[in-house]
């Protein structure tokens, strides 16, 4: 019985954090790039100040060496931040592409514009790289980003 009022209680918390979520949809899908870019610097700062921390709680809970942990998780987390970073303004742009034959008196374009929310996922074995490269992906894409880790 506890087991089925404790999953209620979540699912409602889920659907809540969706519904809230997509009240703001708006509003983010009009931020730009500089503002990305400061979100995403902001994730990466907070993180690299929390690096000792991160080095120290992955040793101890899964048993990693800090070499493991530095390589697979910081670095990992680092590099994709600097990437996001780098080519955010590139990827929202709006882009031209080829037009189809049967309406070739038209202009065509790709113009990346937001879909809604992402429920992100992190598995037990690589935690903190799989939360928050997808996060990164998230800030450059305009969505909402639900967390979950197991």
């Amino acid at each position: 019985m506890f087991y089925k009022n404790s999953y209620i209680i979540y699912v409602q918390h889920i659907d809540n954090t969706f519904k809230s979520q997509q009240k703001n949809c708006v509003s983010l899908s009009l931020t730009s790039s500089k503002q990305r870019k400061v979100k995403i610097q902001n994730l990466l700062n907070n993180f690299l100040a929390m690096e000792e921390e991160v080095l120290s709680a992955l040793s101890k809970d899964l048993g990693k060496s800090k070499t493991e942990v530095y390589l697979a998780e910081i670095l990992g987390v680092k590099t994709e931040a600097l990437f996001a970073i780098k080519n955010i303004k590139k990827w929202m742009k709006k882009r031209r592409v080829p037009t189809p034959l049967s309406i070739s008196f038209t202009k065509s374009w790709v113009k990346p514009e937001p879909k809604g929310s992402v429920l992100i996922i992190s598995p037990w074995n690589y935690p903190i790289m799989l939360c928050l490269n997808p996060s990164d992906c998230c800030n450059c894409c305009w969505e909402h980003g639900n967390y979950k880790a197991f």
